[in-house]
């Protein structure tokens, strides 16, 4: 008798619990959430979970139905953002005009360009320069922006005066001069012309073949000297091109080599750049 008393205790008891694991309740606003998990309801818990559930007091920030499939980018804020066009450069075409008298009146000037502006000082160059020359006459420099610069000068000889003196550099860094033309090219002006005194060349090398290819390999060659005692080229390296740049430390370093090395060849070894 005690023992059936206790079984149908038991079987009571395990009614209540089961009733009270699939009770839910709602809130004012209709959602519903689970009773506290615990050992005898964590089935049941995990199945109202499973059904959307939510607790007013920390409600999820997205339901199951949202979790359960994937977001676009622009949703998640990640589209990519639509190409702006810029606004389309405005192009103005140059009427037709006489322009002879500016090209005449533009005859005695200097274009001149900074190869390093983040070193080179436009507004304390422009005036070094016009008191280092001694000229006969006034020099008057100008900034022209972008980097570039011109030099007005009174008279032609003191314009060939500073041509011949080239090249010229500024706080460790060269200058491009060169005499004014009437062109329209972001590559004028770029030429450095360089005197280059050639040494230990082989006396049965001593021809004036020999400095023109030496010449035509670094750049434009434009004139040459070449005495019983020495031998110069005076060529033409364009500044704004890197490879020729590239080309005239390759050569130093051939010139070089060969001037270290008493065994190897000088034909096989010198001018190879």
């Amino acid at each position: 008798m005690y023992l059936d008393e206790k079984l149908q205790k038991e079987a009571e008891r395990s009614e209540m619990e089961e009733r009270k694991g699939n009770d839910v309740e709602k809130d004012i606003g209709g959602s519903v959430y689970p009773p506290p998990v615990s050992l005898f309801n964590l089935s049941s818990a995990s199945l109202l979970l499973s059904k959307n559930s939510i607790h007013p007091r920390y409600p999820p920030r997205y339901g199951v139905s949202d979790i359960a499939r994937r977001f676009t980018y622009a949703e998640k804020g990640k589209g990519i953002a639509p190409s702006v066009s810029p606004n389309p450069r405005l192009r103005i075409r140059a009427p037709a005009m006489d322009t002879s008298d500016l090209v005449q009146k533009n005859a005695l000037t200097l274009i001149g360009r900074l190869t390093n502006p983040a070193e080179q000082l436009m507004r304390s160059m422009l005036p070094y320069f016009s008191n280092k020359w001694e000229l006969r006459g006034n020099v008057l420099g100008s900034d022209l922006g972008n980097g570039n610069f011109q030099f007005r000068f009174d008279y032609d000889d003191d314009l060939r005066k500073v041509l011949e003196n080239r090249p010229y550099q500024y706080s460790r860094w060269m200058l491009i001069l060169e005499k004014w033309e009437p062109v329209i090219s972001p590559l004028f002006p770029s030429q450095i012309p360089f005197w280059i005194s050639l040494r230990d060349l082989p006396l049965h090398y001593w021809k004036r073949e020999l400095l023109l290819s030496i010449g035509d390999k670094i750049g434009k060659l434009q004139t040459y000297e070449l005495t019983a005692t020495a031998a110069k080229i005076r060529v033409e390296v364009n500044g704004l091109n890197l490879s020729q740049k590239r080309q005239w430390w390759n050569l130093k370093e051939a010139m070089k080599r060969w001037l270290l090395s008493s065994t190897t060849s000088w034909t096989n070894t010198a001018f190879t750049a």
